[in-house]
């Protein structure tokens, strides 16, 4: 089985205020180029995708975006919750 593992997005995390949203963008979306080149059957995540407990809407769209062209390549996400993880919220993302 070949898997592609990371971890640490930290998605909505501000450089001095500064939104680092787009470079995120950019980050994700060459490692959904890794996904295919790699012929990945599976992403693991090894904790904190967001940057904190409760994330900013624009970082939950970011990750949205990234689970629905998971879903569209048939790769699953197994994701490891991380210290920035509100563990109650996971099954009420909004959208």
């Amino acid at each position: 089985m070949r898997l592609l593992h990371t971890s640490d997005w930290h998605l909505g995390r501000p450089l001095h205020r500064v939104s680092l949203l787009a470079e995120q963008r950019t980050f994700l979306e060459h490692l959904l180029e890794a996904v295919r080149r790699e012929q990945a059957e599976a992403v693991v995540v090894a904790g904190d995708v967001f940057d904190r407990a409760i994330p900013s809407l624009d970082a939950i769209d970011l990750f949205k975006c990234v689970l629905e062209e998971l879903a569209d390549l048939r790769v699953p996400l197994v994701m490891i919750s991380g210290n920035m993880t509100r563990h109650a919220d996971w099954g009420s993302t909004p959208g």
